[in-house]
């Protein structure tokens, strides 16, 4: 895992303010979950890229520092907004988790050899089949 990620606290629904921490070169971004209130944050841009590109990268779990908290947050991104023209980030939403807790998640998967086409003159037929996985795990696996 990456050194802990900095948050900073911003304030909440000014879209003047978000702009000028775009151009400091900064994100905003909000922090959710685990019951607690959703946090309001900007976080440098190479910061974050930096803990984004490493192997896992957009599923990867985050070391964070929040403001008004003590000791560090995990979470995983997600939600991300790019502009749409620029292709730069513009948000970010992270999920709180628990190192300890197990999660369930759906994954989707595509057989191959079950993927049929056959030509328009023929009457055009296209069959995929799709299978949907539920994943049962922790974040942190202990050996």
């Amino acid at each position: 895992m990456p050194d802990t990620l900095v948050l900073e606290a911003r304030e909440v629904g000014k879209t003047k303010l978000a702009r000028a921490s775009r151009a400091a070169g900064k994100v905003p971004g909000v922090l959710y979950g685990r019951g607690a209130d959703p946090v309001a944050f900007e976080v440098e841009i190479p910061a974050l890229r930096e803990a984004l590109s490493g192997e896992a990268g957009r599923h990867a779990v985050l070391k964070l520092q929040v403001p008004g908290r003590k000791g560090d947050t995990h979470a995983v991104l997600k939600d991300y907004q790019l502009d749409p023209v620029r292709d730069r980030l513009i948000h970010i939403d992270l999920l709180e988790i628990s190192m300890s807790e197990k999660i369930t998640s759906t994954t989707v998967q595509f057989d191959k050899n079950a993927i049929v086409f056959t030509y328009p003159e023929y009457g055009s037929r296209l069959e995929i089949v799709r299978v949907d996985s539920a994943l049962e795990g922790s974040y942190f696996l202990r050996p």
